[in-house]
């Protein structure tokens, strides 16, 4: 048969046109697209044009969890008290062969990034990401993207692609990290506002501070100061002995500026161990000053010595380990080194950042390892989504395992001068923006040049078209403490958790002599500042966490893991929560301007209320009793008791009682009231069964002033002791009783002398 091509040259046409058409489907076909890199931001801000095609890129080629929900599973469980895997927290290898990708799939995204010409970083232990370098030019032509420069509204620059990358339908990522820059690392500090200029600075001294600053708030803190506030019955030999503190940094630090700190306290804090985790063996020259260019960090080491001196301050005797990465790298690089040092059963990070799917993945991993990862929540006021500040950003919107801190304005008393003299006298939501006509330039002006600021707190709800959006569902530890007064969510994850000091930082930083003081201190030259701001308040808290890990060894218990279970568990019940926490329920608020009487900038604004709030979380620490709850299995109210058998209780119960429905109840009642009638001695079913984690709660007719209950199992096992004293509520929390049936025999006492007995029956139930 004769060729028809050589006779019909048109038909060769065809022929190749409909090759190359086949040819076509089958590259689409052999390629997929990955979803969550491109922003409406990156449209919506005025080009510049290209990015230069030699500019470096540092890239983490991010893999997804096999079955995220078997992680899932096993972290309800190992945070649940009633569970046999309560606490029984993973080893790196252990999460590796249990949780992480598949060792082919990691070496198909090792042999793609080798021929691609990529220079390849060490291998990741947990196989979830693969740090390169590269060139703009071959990050375009391997992802099919074009890299643009763009403007931000603060007239600084970022780059991002044109659309979302492309690659092989085969190869297992999930997400490239860093082929943008539109999220910068922040330090999340501000200056406090200097007064006068020319004012001398003087020895600090515990007195109202120093004449050179603005006395905007009640004093300055450094060193014992803070122990002495919030931890004042706290033993000699609780200072986080044994414990390593882990550091986020995008910055290095000077040591002269460490050890300054540590000699000039009285008494002395010893100068701590400190190990340095470069990321990706990058060395980390400290800044001195920040500057205008489009590749500075918009921050200083300032940044990480307020970290290192406020975390060794309340926990003097903990190692600091300070991962450290330049602002090119993102926060997955940082993470990858923490999950790789589970000696750090806690890590403080004070800066904003970027964040993806692999950092979700990380931060579970921490969870699962028993790493609690305490974040600042950030110093421009309420988030909202429609205003200046914008929506929750990256990376306090990432996971539910994140514990977030605000900020606090404290105010001390003693005798001026004493080693110890901060007295805690009360605390009111940190918020010193100050000039009405700067709201946006506040806003904006964030970092380390910044002054002015509030406590950042919100709703993890803004809507997004990109995943991961900054949307976060409530987790279920959250259930139940958004209230009308405190303008949370039931739906969306809510920060702060807690707060702590977030004003009135006294930081050496800067080195010996880079900016010598104007006369002479105790600092001997040394340069120091007033810094605000979360940036210190997280690595307080961390600080804490430091010392009730140090307490659950000293029990022979394993680390608390994350911590925010157990916290909101504590904030259930009454006892525990006051005696545990300082409830800041003073009406102030962290809306800009919001506590000097002038208009807010913000539209959302949120007070500090009785309980719970978006301002200050569930408040600040209150002694050792804090410590010893987190440390132990149960809250103080309740001890698991083992009592002799001759305690088992023999009530006469009465069966022709009845439950009233027709009694007064708190709208707000938990759904498993218990009713008792006043003078009687009587025996009562709770009409309905009490969910886990849900108290069960007595309602009088008349006023108690003191209730005593013993709980005990189907067994005649004592199970709880409770006594309560005062109007109430009160409650038996029902977060450390498996589901089953119980008997509490409850003593009342009356405002009017007499004394009542019940015998209750209550059912818990999942």
């Amino acid at each position: 048969m004769p060729d028809l091509r050589s006779q019909r040259p048109w038909i060769a046409t065809l022929l190749a046109l409909l090759a190359l058409l086949g040819a076509g489907r089958a590259g689409r076909a052999a390629t997929r697209t990955l979803r969550g890199h491109w922003r409406p931001a990156f449209a919506a801000a005025p080009l510049l044009g290209a990015l230069p095609q030699d500019t470096p890129l540092h890239l983490v080629l991010g893999l997804a969890l096999p079955d995220p929900s078997a992680l899932a599973s096993f972290l309800a469980r190992v945070y649940d008290p009633h569970d046999p895997l309560f606490r029984q927290f993973l080893s790196p290898t252990q999460f590796s062969q249990r949780f992480s990708p598949r060792l082919s799939d990691y070496q198909a995204v090792l042999d793609f990034a080798r021929q691609q010409g990529f220079s390849v970083g060490p291998a990741w232990p947990d196989r979830l990401g693969v740090s390169v370098e590269t060139r703009a030019a071959d990050a375009e032509r391997i992802f099919h993207i074009q890299l643009q420069r763009h403007q931000r509204p603060d007239h600084s620059y970022f780059y991002a692609p044109d659309r979302d990358p492309s690659l092989s339908a085969d190869l297992p990522l999930a997400h490239i990290s860093g082929l943008d820059n539109w999220i910068r690392k922040r330090p999340r500090l501000r200056r406090h506002p200097r007064a006068l200029a020319g004012a001398h600075p003087q020895p600090r001294n515990g007195s109202a501070g120093d004449t050179f600053w603005n006395p905007v708030g009640t004093g300055f803190y450094q060193g014992w100061d803070f122990r002495q506030a919030y931890l004042p019955d706290a033993p000699a030999s609780l200072q986080g002995a044994g414990q390593a503190i882990g550091l986020v940094e995008y910055q290095g630090y000077f040591q002269s500026d460490i050890t300054a700190y540590c000699t000039a306290q009285n008494p002395p804090i010893p100068v701590p161990t400190i190990v340095v985790r470069p990321a990706d063996s990058y060395q980390v020259t400290p800044v001195l000053t920040p500057n205008s260019n489009e590749t500075d960090p918009l921050g200083d080491n300032s940044e990480v010595s307020l970290d290192m001196e406020t975390a060794l301050s309340m926990a003097p005797q903990a190692t600091l380990i300070v991962f450290e990465a330049p602002f090119t790298a993102s926060l997955n690089d940082i993470l990858s080194l923490v999950v790789q040092n589970p000696q750090c059963h806690q890590v403080s990070c004070s800066w904003s950042s970027d964040g993806d799917s692999t950092t979700q993945s990380l931060l579970a991993q921490m969870a699962a390892q028993g790493q609690a990862f305490v974040n600042a929540s950030g110093d421009n006021g309420a988030y909202a989504s429609a205003d200046f500040a914008g929506p929750v950003g990256f990376p306090d919107s990432l996971s539910p395992y994140i514990t977030e801190v605000g900020g606090n304005a404290l105010t001390t008393q003693g005798p001026d001068g004493s080693p110890h003299w901060c007295t805690y006298t009360s605390e009111t939501t940190w918020n010193n923006f100050y000039d009405p006509d700067r709201c946006s330039t506040l806003l904006n002006n964030s970092g380390a040049n910044a002054s002015g600021g509030a406590s950042g707190g919100g709703v993890c709800g803004q809507a997004s078209t990109t995943p991961p959006a900054d949307v976060l569902p409530l987790p279920t530890w959250q259930a139940g403490f958004a209230t009308l007064a405190n303008g949370g969510s039931n739906s969306y994850r809510n920060i702060p958790d807690v707060s702590i000091c977030g004003e009135g930082f006294w930081v050496t930083d800067n080195g010996p002599t880079a900016f010598p003081t104007q006369t002479p201190d105790f600092y001997n030259g040394t340069n120091h500042d007033v810094l605000d701001g979360t940036s210190g308040a997280a690595p307080l808290w961390a600080g804490v966490l430091a010392l009730a890990n140090q307490q659950a060894a000293a029990q022979g218990r394993g680390p608390l893991g994350s911590p925010n279970a157990l916290l909101y568990r504590l904030a259930l019940s009454p006892t525990p929560y006051a005696l545990d926490f300082h409830d800041v329920a003073d009406g102030s608020n962290n809306g800009i301007l919001g506590n000097s009487g002038v208009s807010n900038c913000d539209t959302v604004v949120y007070q500090a209320v009785q309980g719970y709030d978006l301002a200050t979380g569930l408040g600040s620490p209150r002694g050792l009793a804090l410590i010893n709850d987190l440390a132990g299995l149960a809250p103080t109210a309740t001890p698991t008791l083992t009592p002799s058998p001759s305690s088992s209780p023999t009530f006469s119960v009465s069966p022709t009682f009845s439950v009233s429905p027709t009694f007064s109840v708190s709208p707000t009642a938990s759904p498993s009231p218990a009713f008792l009638a006043s003078h009687q001695s009587r025996c009562v079913l709770a009409p309905q069964p009490a969910r886990a984690g849900q108290p069960v709660t007595l309602y009088f007719r008349t006023t108690p002033i003191r209730t005593r209950w013993q709980v005990y199992d189907l067994a005649g096992e004592e199970v709880a002791q409770l006594d309560i004293h005062g109007s109430g509520p009160h409650q038996c929390p029902t977060d450390t009783l498996a589901p089953g049936l119980y008997f509490a025999h409850i003593v009342v006492d009356n405002a009017d002398s007499t004394r009542e007995t019940l015998l209750l029956k209550f059912a818990v139930i999942r």
